[in-house]
């Protein structure tokens, strides 16, 4: 039983679990036990979500969701939040993110990741709109306990509405410039660090020319717990890289 019970653990699709678990009675019976197995989530519509959350029962989930997500199947979600320890937002307008984050005043207790990827604009949805005003409340307040960050966005990221006082890792890429967008605001990063003080890695890319508007000369954050920090921006001239 304890080695039949791995061997899903070696396929790389949840389809390929699918699938191993039609074999037999004993197959199915065994794999359904084992919750873990089916704790990443995509969005391939409501019996597909409601299937998995079924088969999870308690278990940490793992979600993935995009823009292109079927109607609806990100509020069967909305119940399960504090479950929720891995969160990727793939291709999402920014307005996904901030419904996600309103929708659920609970805790996220055991979120230990987040990545949002706002470029909706380009690749397989390029084209559909993305209202890019400025969430009306900070994002994802009630995960307390979140590790890891990660952040690539084609405008302005909107750093100011996040604040992560236990985050250890931090990875922010902000794309080329679009009409309408004229440089990344370097005030935003600097409180974002410094409302950050327990960050061990920092791997910062910045593509727009940055703005130090409203920066106070000789503006200093100290980041003690630092081990590796890269910054590769530009400043209106040849860029600088650190």
């Amino acid at each position: 039983m304890d080695v039949l019970s791995l061997i899903p653990t070696h396929l790389g699709s949840q389809k390929d679990r699918f699938r191993v678990s039609r074999v037999c009675r004993r197959w199915r019976r065994t794999f359904l036990q084992y919750t873990a197995l089916w704790s990443l989530i995509l969005p391939k519509g409501k019996n597909y979500i409601q299937n998995l959350l079924e088969r999870t029962k308690e278990a940490p989930l793992d979600i993935i969701t995009h823009y292109g997500a079927p109607v609806g199947t990100a509020e069967l979600l909305f119940p399960h939040a504090q479950r929720i320890k891995y969160l990727n937002f793939m291709h999402n307008c920014w307005i996904d993110v901030q419904r996600f984050s309103e929708a659920n005043s609970e805790p996220f207790p055991l979120l230990h990741t987040l990545e949002i990827s706002a470029d909706v604009g380009s690749g397989p949805f390029a084209g559909r709109p993305d209202p890019t005003t400025p969430p009306s409340l900070p994002l994802f307040t009630n995960a307390v306990n979140l590790k890891r960050f990660v952040l690539h966005s084609r405008k302005s990221p909107f750093l100011n509405h996040f604040v992560f006082p236990n985050l250890t890792t931090f990875k922010l890429s902000v794309a080329p410039a679009e009409e309408g967008f004229r440089a990344f605001r370097a005030l935003e990063l600097l409180d974002f660090l410094e409302a950050s003080p327990v960050l061990q890695n920092v791997d910062v890319g910045i593509a727009p020319i940055i703005s130090l508007e409203d920066v106070a000369q000789g503006r200093v954050v100290i980041l003690p717990n630092v081990k590796t920090f890269v910054l590769d921006a530009k400043d209106g001239a040849s860029g600088y890289k650190c």
